[in-house]
């Protein structure tokens, strides 16, 4: 979704502690049925017409239709270890296929290297409490929600592109922050990425330029205030 985490850093000690309380999160949101359509933004509204997947949350999201509203076929489940090397490699395709026209050859290479520990990217995934969208049995895509409102990874696979995966992803965060009440969303977009969340009501606050090995990067610091939820406040 954004071009400066690494994916093989599992995020510390602290973060790691933090995986089985993720998992269970992620998994009872799920099955509460958190799949419903989020709740207006007060930020900006959301444009009309088509959303197209981008990697992840990702980043790449071209202009297309992409559907309204969850998927027929798409099942959304928590993370699990036997999934690390299929979301990582959803991660790598995305970015090297979907992101190239938007980022040079050397800003993909240290963005998506090509040796990647394969047990620190499952730690992360697991920390992070990782929901997953499979399409046949096939993991097509994957996103995560942190505890302060932070989408850290938003990826769709390139194959599986212009089908509303990503719209289904985001709105399972939505309705999730909402459930734990959440007031914000924040996300580190990149220039792929940020068409989508901006039709999505994500308005920019910032521009960035991280660093990764030498090399300078482009995201952007967007922001979504959420509505809450009118159920949860009826006695």
């Amino acid at each position: 979704m954004h071009p400066d985490p690494d994916p093989g850093h599992d995020g510390g000690t602290a973060r790691g502690a933090r995986g089985a309380v993720a998992r269970r999160t992620a998994a009872g949101e799920l099955a509460k049925g958190s799949q419903r359509p989020g709740p207006a933004t007060r930020c900006a509204p959301q444009r009309e017409g088509g959303d197209s997947d981008a990697p992840g949350t990702t980043e790449s999201h071209h202009n297309g239709a992409d559907g309204a509203g969850s998927v027929a076929g798409v099942e959304l489940r928590a993370y699990t270890d036997d999934d690390a090397a299929a979301t990582l490699g959803v991660f790598q395709r995305a970015i090297r296929e979907t992101a190239s026209r938007d980022y040079t050859p050397e800003q993909i290479a240290v963005w998506a290297p090509e040796e990647v520990d394969t047990d620190r990217w499952a730690v992360r995934r697991a920390g992070a409490g990782t929901v997953v969208a499979v399409v046949d049995g096939a993991v097509a895509g994957f996103t995560d929600l942190g505890e302060d409102g932070y989408i850290d990874m938003m990826f769709v696979d390139p194959a599986y592109a212009r089908r509303g995966i990503a719209t289904t992803l985001l709105e399972h965060v939505v309705s999730a922050a909402v459930g734990r009440g959440l007031t914000q969303l924040t996300v580190h977009a990149s220039l792929t990425a940020k068409p989508f969340f901006a039709r999505h009501g994500f308005v920019v606050e910032a521009q960035r330029f991280p660093v990764r090995g030498g090399v300078r990067l482009t995201n952007f610091d967007m922001r979504r205030v959420l509505e809450p939820d009118p159920m949860a406040e009826r006695p």
